[in-house]
């Protein structure tokens, strides 16, 4: 059964994201706020980062970084930067699948 996202706000320092994920131990590594993407961690501000070097950086997190933003988009149709998620999405999946073609066919041809 599928279970809809349902974002809760952190606490503490970190409240002014509306989701944060952690790294592979546990700590604070992604924030997301009004549709942007943020690196996070001890020592330095927050920094803002577009959806693929997100999704590059925590490949571990990419499930929940696309749904996050298909959240945030199902609940900003009208908002202008919704439309530039959904683009940074597909030129995204079109790499990655460029990027899958080619090694295939480096293997088939070893």
């Amino acid at each position: 059964m599928y279970t809809p996202f349902i974002p809760r706000p952190p606490e503490g320092p970190l409240r002014s994201f509306d989701v944060v994920l952690p790294d592979a131990l546990g700590h604070p590594a992604l924030g997301f706020r009004d549709g942007t993407w943020f690196r996070i961690g001890p020592g330095h501000p927050p920094l803002p980062v577009g959806a693929r070097t997100a999704i590059l950086g925590h490949p571990d997190a990419a499930g929940p970084i696309v749904q996050i933003m298909c959240w945030w988009m199902r609940q900003h149709p009208g908002h202008g930067h919704a439309v530039d998620l959904a683009t940074e999405l597909a030129l995204l999946v079109g790499e990655m699948t460029r990027d899958l073609g080619a090694r295939r066919l480096a293997l088939q041809a070893h």
